[in-house]
């Protein structure tokens, strides 16, 4: 007769068995760890195959000397102290970035009309010598600020922008020293366009003149004032102790130096200058202001179209 055995007992040597494999396994992972710590006898020079090997080895970071870096395409020029800013420099002859001060190429007097050729001569680059300090438009030189009178006998009154004199006249009539004929003067309704509003039908006197520099007609208005169409560029000249204002076409003196005014624009506001310098070489630069000025209001701005 089978003696059957107690569950609890089954179950009891099971957990023996097992726990006395897991016994054997860590200690026989352990011995393996041990063996593998121990280090390999360093082999003194001259053994081992003939090769040789040194002696003692440390690999302490204490002992490791880092070279000095490197320079890369660009030339040694392009290497800066860690979270040093760098300075970098715009050569407009060559238009390259450059992290030395721009340099000029001089040319031999023997070159020919290659302007790469015969370059023999590094030669400081000067700074420019002028600064846009802004753009305007000028008030035309004579403008009609009101009227008086009645219906077919009326008179503008008008103000002379040069000399600041304020006068009344009927038209035709031609002022002193200004250049301009005032042929025609009427008052009528017209629309006033004002910004973010509905346009105002106001009377206003109106104008006719000719002026004899321009050969143009113009059209004057006591509804707002009437600007030059060229803008004018207020400039600082080194060696010069005011500041210039000056349109396209004019030229400006200093220590020798020309510099004649290309062109003057109003949006974006710039001026772009030709430097003449004595021994017959000449650049040309476009330049804007230092600081931007805040955007003027809309219908404000002197640039806008009337």
């Amino acid at each position: 007769m089978k003696r059957i055995q107690n569950p609890d007992t089954v179950a009891l040597m099971l957990a023996g068995l097992l726990l006395a494999s897991a016994i054997v396994v860590i200690l026989w992972g352990e011995r393996t760890v041990a063996q593998a710590k121990v280090r390999a006898p360093i082999l003194q020079s001259g053994e081992g195959n003939g090769i040789p090997v040194a002696e003692h080895a440390s690999f302490a970071p204490d002992d490791v000397i880092w070279s000095d870096p490197g320079s890369d395409a660009a030339g040694n020029t392009w290497i800066f102290e860690l979270f040093t800013p760098p300075v970098i420099y715009y050569n407009r002859s060559t238009g390259r970035f450059t992290v030395t001060p721009p340099q000029a190429l001089r040319r031999g007097p023997d070159s020919d009309d290659d302007p790469f050729n015969n370059l023999t001569e590094l030669v400081a680059a000067e700074p420019f010598g002028v600064s846009l300090v802004g753009v305007s438009r000028q008030p035309f030189r004579l403008q009609l600020v009101g009227y008086a009178g009645e219906p077919g006998d009326y008179m503008g009154i008008f103000q002379n922008e040069e000399t600041g004199e304020a006068f009344v006249a009927r038209a035709p009539i031609e002022p002193p020293g200004l250049n301009l004929q005032v042929r025609t003067i009427e008052v009528r309704r017209e629309d006033l366009v004002v910004p973010d509003s509905m346009p105002l039908r106001e009377i206003v006197a109106v104008a006719e003149v000719w002026d004899a520099q321009t050969e143009r007609r113009m059209r004057l208005s006591s509804a707002g004032w009437q600007w030059t169409e060229a803008p004018a560029a207020l400039i600082r000249v080194d060696g010069l102790p005011e500041l210039q204002t000056v349109r396209s076409g004019d030229r400006v003196n200093a220590a020798g130096i020309t510099f004649e005014i290309q062109s003057v624009g109003g949006l974006p506001e710039s001026v772009t200058i030709r430097k003449l310098h004595p021994d017959g070489t000449h650049e040309t630069v476009t330049i804007h202001p230092e600081t931007s000025p805040s955007p003027p209001i809309e219908g404000d701005s002197p640039f806008a179209s009337s």
